[in-house]
């Protein structure tokens, strides 16, 4: 009874010096061969009757600490972001919890024991990542995380073991009553701050500092930097945060925070970097964010000359006030199509040339040196700029552009015809007008005089029907030169040929096609 009693109260290891010393109490220490065997088969129905079955304690309430069956699991733990999966089991060892929200800083794990299967005085053990996590099984059972309070992501594992307070267990090989669950904590990084720059330098050769247009920030995507016309080449140092993966420029992958070096072959280089971020555990595609960083050359003109031109067929450019009479030179432009091509000319290697449309959507179309570009007006009479790039000083000439009529739309007036090969001529200035619309201001350049019926009778001495004349007057021909269209107009019958007939048939009109004049069918 009293042996019994130990082993029912305390763990194995406090039963058996407690049976030690009962035993001792109750009897000397046996003398004989005879007498030490008996206390032996004591001591080993003892301890048989000391491995009580699991059933035989469960009779009696919760399991004993250190005895068989002694619950060591979790009844759930909850998650206050993110979800489990698979999700949670008692029985489960290995989990993986995903927190949605990639701006958490916290995350809490609240556990959940099974309260019914212990004595309140021999709850189990339970620590986390070695450490103990002390607890009172009144309190709610809370364990506090704090996530990486910067853009990183976070990848952690939290190994929390549920043990019985008695131990190893076990004569030979001691074992160990405890079940181990493996969380995995995974957080995606704060994208949009991850990707961007932490600062932007720029050096010329000679170390000195460009400064930008403006003071970086890394919500800021677009920066200018003037250059000195002498410095050709910049170098560029773009600082990624550490916890980008990857960096390019202008689309090609770089070193992370290499050093880049800019040649300048024009007034303006635009270069485009990007911090880049990529991990298939968190997302799909490339996440980047772009800088495009412009580069002018700073360069001041002396003796500067342009010279703007459109392609001859296609119509042609002269300098004039633009507007008229406002002092200030510009281009005046008539094109004979809607997509003309223009060439610019200007003598300073360093700058580059611009046409920069004035119109809402202000599109700019770079003009190199001596090369021919095709630029769409956006209507009859456009408006831009030609911008000079690179100069020091703002320098520009106001331009204009005239979608001008054909003299072939206009009508010349009496006596007047289109200028013989007007249309014929490769040169577009030739036959254009000097508006959308050709008026009588364009007659003089469309239209000259129509040759007179008189210069026929020089030509070709019977060109008029027999028993008629070529008039002699202002008549003039509707044709250039005169045709045989031209003869009802310009021929008349012959005076002697009237008179013997006694008056002028047709009162001296000549006969149309077809006709009979003087009892004969007249060719014409």
């Amino acid at each position: 009874g009293p042996v019994r009693s130990h082993f029912r109260s305390a763990d194995p290891l406090q039963a058996t010096t407690r049976v030690r010393q009962t035993l001792a109490e109750m009897a000397p220490p046996p003398r004989t061969m005879l007498a030490r065997h008996a206390c032996c088969a004591l001591w080993g129905a003892l301890l048989c009757a000391s491995a009580l079955s699991a059933s035989d304690v469960a009779s009696d309430g919760p399991i004993a600490s250190g005895q068989a069956g002694y619950w060591v699991k979790l009844l759930g733990i909850q998650a206050s972001e993110g979800s489990m999966d698979p999700p949670f089991s008692e029985d489960g060892t290995e989990f993986t919890l995903t927190v949605d929200n990639n701006r958490a800083t916290t995350l809490t794990l609240t556990f959940e024991l099974d309260i019914a299967k212990y004595d309140p005085l021999e709850m189990p053990k339970i620590s986390i990542n070695g450490e103990a996590f002390d607890y009172s099984p009144v309190d709610v059972l809370k364990y506090e995380i704090s996530l990486d309070e910067t853009p990183a992501p976070i990848d952690k594992v939290y190994r929390i073991k549920v043990t019985d307070p008695a131990g190893a267990i076990g004569w030979v090989l001691p074992q160990e009553n405890a079940h181990e669950y493996t969380i995995r904590v995974v957080q995606a990084p704060v994208f949009e701050e991850v990707i961007e720059a932490l600062d932007v330098k720029v050096h010329g050769l000679d170390g000195s500092s460009l400064e930008a247009d403006k003071d970086f920030d890394p919500a800021q995507s677009h920066y200018l930097y003037r250059v000195p016309g002498s410095n050709a080449t910049v170098k560029l140092e773009v600082l990624c945060t550490p916890w980008a993966t990857g960096m390019a420029v202008d689309g090609v992958d770089v070193a992370i925070n290499e050093t880049q070096t800019i040649v300048m072959e024009h007034a303006i280089k635009q270069v485009n970097v990007q911090c880049q971020y990529a991990d298939p555990k968190y997302t799909a595609v490339m996440q980047e964010k772009t800088y495009a960083l412009t580069f002018e050359r700073s360069v001041h003109l002396q003796d500067f000359q342009v010279a703007l031109k459109i392609s001859a067929e296609q119509g042609y450019c002269a300098m004039r006030e633009i507007p008229e009479g406002s002092g200030v030179m510009g281009f005046l432009c008539r094109s004979a199509v809607d997509l003309p091509t223009f060439v610019a000319l200007y003598n300073d290697p360093q700058v580059d040339i611009a046409l920069v449309s004035l119109d809402e959507a202000k599109d700019q179309h770079r003009l190199p040196n001596g090369m021919a570009v095709s630029v769409g007006l956006p209507g009859d009479r456009a408006r831009y700029a030609l911008k000079v790039l690179g100069s020091a000083e703002p320098c520009e000439y106001p331009v204009e552009v005239i979608r001008a009529a054909s003299c072939s739309t206009l009508a010349c007036g009496v006596g007047k015809l289109h200028r013989r090969g007007l249309m014929d001529s490769q040169a577009a200035q030739a036959h254009l007008c000097l508006a959308e619309v050709c008026t009588q201001e364009d007659e003089a350049r469309c239209c000259e005089d129509a040759p007179l019926c008189s210069t026929m009778a020089s030509e070709e001495e019977d060109w008029c029907p027999s028993g008629f004349e070529v008039r002699q007057g202002f008549e003039r021909c509707a044709h250039a030169p005169c045709n045989d269209d031209d003869k009802g107009a310009c021929c008349r019958e012959a005076l002697l040929e009237a008179e013997e007939h006694g008056g002028a048939p047709g009162h001296g009109e000549a006969p149309g096609h077809g006709e009979v004049a003087n009892g004969r069918r007249q060719p014409r």
